[in-house]
């Protein structure tokens, strides 16, 4: 589904995985489940994108149900906040809260996200001690750090920063579109 010119959802909606949001045909914000892998491929290919043309996977945190299956797409970089890529290292499974989760990321080379072109990068901790969103031209790529109708994301699994969360939430309040982990994106 197109978001803006630049901005695709394609994938989610199908039991706990995320949305999984593409920019300009080439790098994807999240993965979703594992089990939604194939789902997302032939999604990729009703825009005619294949996996080899992702050139960066950018996870919001790495939490189980964003992470996916990062073996579909061969020739990208993969990235994550600094944070995340620490607590990955410092508490294995439970930074991803499965251990099949946690098999699927360590194999991969996880680079620290500083920034992206033409993008606002925020660190948001709250929902993970690393959770970031990505902002651009008021649409809002918010993970789990925040869904429709102000909700905002849970605060209670491994890794989370809870007394981070309302100053994460201030640091989010600017936008037209919001575009959350879970669930449809809304305009405000």
């Amino acid at each position: 589904m197109e978001i803006t010119h630049w901005l695709h959802e394609v994938g989610g909606k199908q039991g706990l995985t995320s949305n999984v949001f593409l920019i300009n045909k080439e790098i994807l914000i999240d993965l979703g489940t594992k089990d939604n892998a194939n789902l997302l491929l032939q999604n990729l290919k009703e825009l005619n994108v294949s996996p080899e043309d992702i050139k960066k996977v950018i996870f919001t945190h790495i939490h189980y149900d964003h992470t996916g299956d990062p073996s579909k797409f061969p020739k990208a970089e993969f990235f994550a906040s600094k944070e995340e890529i620490e607590d990955l290292a410092k508490y294995g499974a439970q930074a991803t809260v499965t251990p099949s989760a946690y098999a699927d990321i360590k194999g991969i080379k996880l680079n620290p996200l500083t920034e992206l072109e033409g993008f606002n990068v925020i660190h948001t901790p709250g929902h993970s001690r690393g959770s970031i969103c990505l902002e651009k031209d008021g649409v809002l790529i918010s993970g789990d750090t925040l869904f429709n109708n102000n909700i905002p994301g849970r605060i209670d699994l491994p890794t989370a920063a809870p007394e981070l969360m309302k100053s994460s939430l201030e640091k989010i309040k600017g936008y037209k579109i919001l575009c959350p982990g879970h669930g449809t994106c809304t305009t405000k």
